[in-house]
């Protein structure tokens, strides 16, 4: 290796919500990342030092990744922000989560009914005329699928939410605080951080003071070097906030995935009108309410119009709802909030999976770079902590994004073999998601089979649940057959044509 203060590039990684370690962020996902830049490059070209953490500055790693006659040093370093968070008690946490689950949950989950929300709106307008109508009988019938889809979606959402104001209650009440706090779900590592960075000014401060610090580190460490950022959910959010008050020297490459920033400034919008948004989210619950007795309706037997109705009522309290929660955090995003420019990112990147319950969906980054869509498992569950699994779209996007910064790929496009890997892992995926639903099907079957006996229920959904699980465990090791084959055959061999 060459001397410890030079570098090619500096690379600095910022975790998201959770309560990780010093060290851990880059073991987790850094060092994979890295390596993954010398895997798409060939094999056997990585070399790596051991990880050490100064009295100044992060934890960091050295590699070198060689390709024929070129090399780079590779400067890596983590920023770990966690320990900077000043936990909440209990009571104040629960205190904020009675206002804020309606916001958090359902923003959450809401990623799927925003996206039919926007494919009704495409439905409904032409590109040559704004009126609002459908194009064909064919898309009237495509937009009341859509519709009844909307409506199950709306029903999800509410009922989850609803289920996790009750079970905060409880906890409360039979004093099950120390249960709750060593949750590491939801409550204490999403919801904890997001009240940090919302509500506690000295945590937010400290939280951006230590990336601050660590980039400044690292930026110095390397010289004239670019120094390239990737930040993962609240992570992003705490980046952008310490680029947007800096102007030099700026960053060459941001990498942010699964980013939080949309989702935290809806959020604190949505607080900062309680009253009007916990309108909203009772309007919500009316259209659950008009499409419960709609099917109760049918149930019993009763006139078509009675179900007619209250469909329609059903249908005008979501439109209601979403006209009023619109009117609250905008239409859509506007790039004018992120407060970041030329000066401060030379060219930002960003990744949202299919079903990321963080993400919003694309942020609107102009002329900085590009916000694009990736396939992880397509699964709400999963898609926020699997980036660093997916080789083919996010790793190599990583390994891409570095290649420019050292000037090893000019290209504005993404190379054509990397393209392809990506498409054919989206493919793979589908299979996964077929045998999702042919387990719930199968299941459903089953017990209408059996005369729909509740614990036949129970134990065919727990069927259920293994089924889908030994079909993921049997999907990712299909699927790294494939992945370990692009290795082989050099899949971004263009990455060294410049």
């Amino acid at each position: 290796m060459t001397d410890e203060t030079s570098a090619n590039i500096g690379v600095l990684f910022v975790h998201g919500i959770g309560s990780q370690q010093p060290g851990a962020t880059l073991r987790g996902f850094g060092g994979p990342l890295i390596e993954s830049v010398g895997r798409w490059l060939g094999e056997g070209n990585v070399e790596r030092t051991a990880p050490s953490r100064p009295s100044d500055g992060p934890e960091h790693e050295r590699l070198r990744i060689a390709d024929g006659d070129r090399e780079i040093e590779v400067l890596a370093a983590e920023s770990c922000w966690a320990d900077t968070v000043r936990r909440p008690s209990y009571f104040a946490l629960l205190a904020w989560l009675c206002t804020a689950v309606p916001f958090l949950v359902t923003r959450g989950l809401d990623t799927g009914l925003r996206r039919t929300n926007r494919t009704i709106d495409k439905q409904l307008t032409r590109p040559d005329d704004r009126a609002a109508r459908p194009r064909s009988a064919l898309g009237a019938v495509r937009i009341l699928g859509l519709t009844a889809v909307r409506l199950l979606q709306n029903v999800v959402v509410v009922v989850v939410s609803l289920a996790s104001l009750v079970l905060l209650f409880v906890f409360g009440a039979f004093g099950l605080s120390w249960w709750l706090r060593r949750l590491p779900g939801i409550v204490v590592s999403y919801v904890g951080d997001s009240y940090a960075l919302l509500r506690d000014d000295g945590s937010a401060a400290a939280m951006t003071e230590r990336v601050r610090r660590d980039l400044s580190w690292l930026q110095k460490r390397v010289g004239p070097a670019p120094v390239v950022v990737v930040a993962h959910s609240q992570g992003a959010e705490v980046v952008r906030r310490v680029l947007s008050r800096r102007d030099a020297p700026p960053v060459a490459a941001l990498v942010t995935f699964g980013s939080g920033i949309e989702k935290l400034d809806a959020v604190d919008r949505l607080r900062h009108s309680l009253g009007r948004s916990l309108l909203a989210f009772a309007t919500r619950i009316g259209s659950v309410a008009a499409l419960a007795l709609a099917v109760v309706a049918a149930v019993d037997g009763r006139p078509w119009w009675w179900i007619v109705v209250l469909g329609a009522i059903a249908f005008a309290s979501l439109t209601a709802a979403r006209a009023l929660l619109r009117s609250i955090v905008g239409a859509e995003y506007d790039a004018t909030r992120l407060g970041v420019g030329p000066s401060q990112v030379t060219r930002w990147t960003d990744l949202y999976a299919t079903s990321d319950p963080v993400s919003e969906g694309a942020l609107p980054l102009g002329s900085l770079g590009s916000s694009r869509e990736i396939v992880n498992r397509r699964l709400i569950f999963t898609d926020h902590t699997s980036y660093w699994q997916n080789v083919e779209a996010f790793r190599a996007a990583v390994a891409v994004e570095i290649a420019r910064a050292v000037r090893w790929w000019d290209e504005i496009a993404e190379p054509a073999r990397i393209v392809e890997a990506a498409t054919e892992r989206a493919r793979r995926v589908w299979w996964l998601v077929g045998a999702r639903w042919i387990a719930v099907a199968g299941a459903v079957t089953v017990w209408l089979a059996l005369g729909r006996g509740a614990l036949a229920g129970v134990g065919l959904a727990a069927g259920a649940l293994v089924v889908a699980f030994a079909a993921e465990v049997a999907w990712r090791k299909w699927s790294n057959r494939y992945t370990d084959a692009e290795y082989r055959e050099r899949a971004a061999r263009q990455l060294t044509t410049v």
